[in-house]
């Protein structure tokens, strides 16, 4: 049986580039989302839609923008206190003049353990029974 702690150090030895990640137990005061938005090209697109984030409590961990013709698309990965996620996803969606969509996603941060080691194999015969 692998406890936590000896996950973590079986992680650590094995992929050094995952020691500084967490394990997340998947509970937490945090929700986590993929902003979405694309809009007619104007000043202050981004600074409206980081308002809207920050002053929700919100925090955005990473982003990518473009400009695409006479467009403007932005994608960001925000982390917000889950009792505010509603708040801050339907005002992002209602923001004039951007078409906005908001994906709840898991915790970038989390270590995904799965139990189960080995393939399962199928034989012929086992497929033609499904």
């Amino acid at each position: 049986m692998f406890t936590t702690s000896r996950i973590a150090s079986l992680a650590a030895s094995r992929l050094p580039f995952l020691a500084s990640r967490a394990i997340s137990s998947g509970a937490g005061s945090y929700s986590h989302m993929v902003v979405n938005a694309v809009g007619s090209d104007r000043p202050g697109i981004v600074a409206d839609l980081t308002k809207i984030i920050t002053e929700g409590g919100g925090n955005i961990g990473d982003s990518r923008s473009q400009r695409l013709g006479s467009h403007f698309s932005v994608m960001m990965l925000v982390s917000t206190p889950s009792s505010d996620f509603k708040t801050i996803s339907n005002s992002l969606q209602q923001l004039n003049g951007v078409e906005t969509l908001v994906y709840e996603t898991s915790d970038p941060e989390t270590i995904e353990v799965f139990t189960e080691v080995g393939c399962k194999f199928l034989s012929l015969s086992d497929i033609s029974k499904k």
